[in-house]
């Protein structure tokens, strides 16, 4: 019976998820499931603009993304999960999807210093790229007690994990990630 192969790449904001999630995508030709896309997309629709707006765009996007995850699941599609994971109830559902529909794992969690990924993080928001409906300026002390951590802790899924130190992406090996993605993808 084939399953679903499944490269989940987490860790807090600025620690690179999105652009190793691209790498990968392109390199294996595998979908991105990402929380944060749908949410920019529900952000824009819905026009964010108040914490509880955010709070329910956010149980949305989860809903929206697991869904998705299901049904690719369903069809045994290999794919990339890209999120901080940083709701144990996230991590929890994820987990049970694993149980359900025995999909293989290999995670990938991104880390880096606290400090420069705030620093990181403080760049984007004033270079204007990250989105509007994250409310940045309404949830600096949240968001800044969250990164200064410097990780997050991964979904605890049966399967390979991977740690990354991106304090330095000169310092990253990508060729190495990209041999053992393409070994588990193999299996």
């Amino acid at each position: 019976m084939s399953v679903s192969k499944v490269i989940i790449i987490s860790g807090p904001p600025c620690t690179g998820k999105t652009t190793l999630a691209k790498k990968v995508a392109s390199v294996f030709g595998l979908p991105i499931v990402s929380c944060d896309s749908i949410r920019e997309i529900l952000f824009d629709i819905f026009n964010c603009s108040n914490l509880v707006m955010f709070r329910k765009d956010r149980e949305a996007g989860f809903a929206i993304m697991f869904n998705i995850l299901k049904l690719l699941f369903t069809c045994n599609q290999n794919l990339i999960i890209d999120s901080t994971f940083w709701r144990r109830e996230v991590r929890k559902e994820l987990k049970k999807l694993q149980k359900q529909y025995k999909f293989k794992s290999l995670q990938i969690n991104l880390k880096s210093s606290g400090i420069v990924l705030w620093d990181r993080y403080q760049e984007r928001v004033a270079s204007g790229h990250r989105h509007k409906g994250y409310l940045d300026h309404l949830r600096q002390r949240e968001l800044r007690a969250k990164i200064i951590k410097g990780f997050s802790i991964p979904p605890k899924l049966k399967g390979k994990t991977i740690k990354v130190d991106t304090t330095d992406f000169t310092k990253v090996d990508y060729r190495g990630l990209i041999k053992k993605i393409k070994i588990f993808l193999a299996a």
